[in-house]
């Protein structure tokens, strides 16, 4: 009969709590009502929903041959405009590439050669390594409101004589009817006339390099949309 009353105590404190928590916490798997994007209790559970192929590397018409290493300094390939960088570094490079639309955001890896480590004042200037620099964009970020095709004019000219690395799907923050690009201070502001990439680090926005910026860009803005109808329940996410 004590136990029978234990059991009756213990199901009466379990329904009185249950009736105090906020309706957020009883409808998971969202935590934070501002946040839905991020706010998921079972993170381990985000699936990728469709991955992108990045841009393919494609040399300049001028190239003859690739820089060897160790016999041949590296650094010789953005000397010499027919000396391309070590086989090896381009596939590994290649290889790091990725662009993936997760549940949640837009991930993609844009990785970058840089020195190996070495005696001589810390780098080996006669091997390359993998540097990864990786960027994540949620879907209920107002920047994903604006994607834009920022390929070069004549890009397929241009990857004819010089190389590239495809085309672009920019991501970034304008105002002042389009004319700047808002950053983090000290570069609050940034002319979109002017290069950036002294100031890249501190400008919001987001290059992807892709093989076909219209495609790719369709598929983000289908995939974003309904992540935000699902994930929101019907709602417009905005911040």
């Amino acid at each position: 009969m004590i136990a029978f009353d234990f059991t009756e105590q213990f199901k009466s404190t379990l329904i009185a709590n249950t009736s105090m928590a906020t309706p957020l916490q009883q409808q998971p798997p969202f935590i934070c009502e501002d946040r839905i994007m991020l706010s998921r209790t079972e993170h381990d559970s985000m699936k990728i929903i469709s991955s992108i192929e990045p841009a393919m590397r494609t040399p300049g018409c001028c190239v003859c041959c690739n820089a060897s290493s160790p016999a041949s300094c590296c650094c010789l390939s953005e000397l010499l405009p027919c000396y391309d960088q070590p086989e090896y570094i381009l596939k590994e490079i290649q290889a790091s590439r990725y662009v993936l639309l997760r549940e949640n955001s837009l991930e993609y890896n844009d990785p970058y050669p840089a020195f190996a480590q070495g005696k001589c004042c810390g780098y080996n200037y006669c091997r390359y390594r993998v540097q990864d620099r990786i960027s994540v964009v949620y879907y209920d970020d107002e920047m994903f409101e604006h994607l834009r095709d920022s390929s070069r004019a004549c890009n397929d000219q241009l990857t004819f004589f010089f190389g590239g690395d495809g085309e672009r799907v920019l991501i970034d923050s304008r105002f002042c009817l389009g004319l700047c690009i808002r950053g983090s201070f000290p570069c609050c502001c940034w002319p979109c006339c002017l290069p950036s990439g002294c100031v890249r680090s501190y400008l919001f926005q987001h290059k992807i390099k892709v093989d076909d910026a219209n495609h790719v860009m369709k598929r983000m803005v289908k995939i974003r949309d309904l992540r935000r109808r699902s994930m929101g329940g019907g709602m417009e996410m905005s911040r």
